[in-house]
């Protein structure tokens, strides 16, 4: 959460209090999104098909890694 509100900050130009409240209202934002209209339970890691933290990996990483799940998704798909 820390890094998201540093880089909601940076990205905003916010202070840092006025970042982690609109990070904060976003994520309440995204979860009541979920548990509207797909009845899931944001909290719940099992309701996502990957995971990912680019504060670690890296912006790069995470994508190449997304590139890679979505083909192989695919080649799953059409080899049936």
């Amino acid at each position: 959460r820390q890094d998201r509100v540093a880089y909601f900050g940076q990205w905003q130009r916010l202070t840092t209090d006025e970042a982690a409240e609109q990070v904060k209202l976003r994520d309440a934002r995204r979860d009541q999104f979920l548990q509207t209209h797909f009845r899931a339970d944001p909290a719940d890691v099992y309701n996502y098909g990957l995971l990912l933290n680019s504060s670690r990996l890296g912006e790069e990483t995470c994508v190449d890694l997304i590139v890679q799940a979505a083909r192989s998704k695919r080649a799953a798909l059409t080899a049936c």
